[in-house]
C-alpha cells in the first residue's frame, strides 16, 4: 500500500501549484523498508505535462543529468543497478550546506544549468517519468551534506518543521513592539497564537527566508524580527532545586506570586541582570513572556 500524504500549503512546495501531494515516503516496505527519498506529485489527477518542479529553498545547482530519454523496464533486475534509473536530476545545494535532488524530471524540460543560482519557487524543470519509474512523479531527496548516505526524511523539510536555509545565533532576549503572532514554522500562513506589545521571547538564532527575518524563539515557535526590539542581554537555561520556585512581579518576598515553577524545572534567566533586597540575591527571568524575579538562592 502507497504511503499518502497531502500538503496543502507546505512551507516549502515542490511543484508551482504549492500543493505537494506525498505517494511513498522515506521508509516504505515496497523498497525494502528504505526509500531514501519520497516520491510526489501536485495532486491527484495532475496532468504531467503542466506540473513545473520548483526549487523548494535558494541554492545553487550543483549536479544535473539531462541525457535520460526513456523509462526503464522495473520488471528487469538490471535496469535497478542503473545509472540512469533516477532518471534526468538535479542537485540544489543550500545555504546550509545541505543538498536537494530533484530526479525523474521530463527530458528536454530542464531549465538551470550547474553553477546558476535559483531562488525558492524558482521553476526549474517539469515532472516527468525518466529512468526506473512507474508514472509521472518527482523523487525527491534531502541529503544532510555532500554524500548519498547522508539522505534523510525530506517531509519535515516540505512542512518547514526543519529548515534549508542558513541560521544565525542570536541568544538574545527580544521585546515585542507591537501586537503580532507566534508562529510554528517561519511563514505567516503556518498555526500561529498571539502575542503582545511588551511581551519578552527568548530567542537562540534567526533566519531570512524569501526576505523576510524570523526569529526562533526557545518555546520553538517564530516570530517576525519586524516586530520585535533586541534587548542587549542574552538568556540562559537554569534549574532550580527546591520543591517550587515563586515567580515575583518585583524582587520581594512580599510582592506579588505571577507562577510557581516545580522543581527541577527550567528557568530562562537574563544574564547579568540580578539585584540584592532584603538580604537575598534575586535573578530576573522571563516567565510567560514577562520580565519577573524569582529568589536566586535556589537556582543553580
Amino acid at each position: 500500500m502507497s504511503y499518502q500524504l497531502q500538503l496543502n500549503n507546505p512551507l516549502f512546495p515542490l511543484f508551482s501549484c504549492g500543493r505537494t501531494y506525498i505517494t511513498y515516503g522515506y521508509m516504505c516496505p515496497q523498497y525494502g523498508g528504505n526509500h531514501w527519498g519520497a516520491d510526489c506529485i501536485p495532486f491527484p489527477g495532475y496532468v504531467p505535462a503542466t506540473a513545473d518542479v520548483v526549487a523548494v529553498a535558494d541554492g545553487e545547482v550543483i549536479y544535473t543529468k539531462t541525457s535520460v530519454n526513456a523509462t526503464l523496464d522495473l520488471s528487469i533486475k538490471a535496469n535497478w543497478g542503473s545509472p540512469d534509473a533516477l532518471g534526468n536530476n538535479i542537485k540544489i545545494k543550500h545555504s546550509n550546506g545541505m543538498i536537494t535532488r530533484y530526479c525523474h524530471l521530463a527530458y528536454g524540460s530542464l531549465k538551470v544549468k550547474i553553477g546558476d543560482k535559483v531562488k525558492q519557487g524558482q521553476k526549474i524543470a517539469k515532472m516527468g517519468c525518466t529512468g526506473l519509474s512507474s508514472g509521472a512523479h518527482v523523487h525527491f531527496e534531502v541529503w544532510g551534506n555532500s554524500s548519498s548516505t547522508s539522505r534523510i526524511d525530506p517531509e519535515p523539510y516540505l512542512l518547514g518543521q526543519k529548515l534549508l536555509y542558513s541560521t544565525k545565533k542570536t541568544s538574545y532576549i527580544y521585546k515585542v513592539t507591537t501586537n503580532t503572532k507566534l508562529y510554528s514554522t517561519p511563514s505567516p500562513s503556518s498555526p500561529s497564537v498571539s502575542v503582545s506589545e511588551g511581551d519578552y521571547l527568548p530567542c537562540d538564532y534567526s533566519v531570512t527566508i524569501q526576505g523576510r527575518k524570523w526569529l526562533h524563539t526557545l518555546s520553538g515557535c517564530y516570530v517576525l524580527a519586524s516586530a520585535c526590539k533586541r534587548r542587549l542581554i542574552s538568556p540562559y537555561v537554569i534549574q532550580h532545586s527546591t520543591d517550587y520556585l515563586n515567580v515575583r512581579a518585583t524582587p520581594s518576598t512580599s510582592a506579588l506570586s505571577v507562577g510557581l515553577i516545580s522543581q527541577g524545572g527550567e528557568v530562562v534567566a537574563v544574564k547579568g541582570a540580578t539585584k540584592t533586597a532584603e538580604g537575598r540575591k534575586w535573578q530576573e527571568i522571563v516567565y510567560n513572556n514577562r520580565l519577573c524575579w524569582v529568589c536566586a538562592d535556589y537556582i543553580k
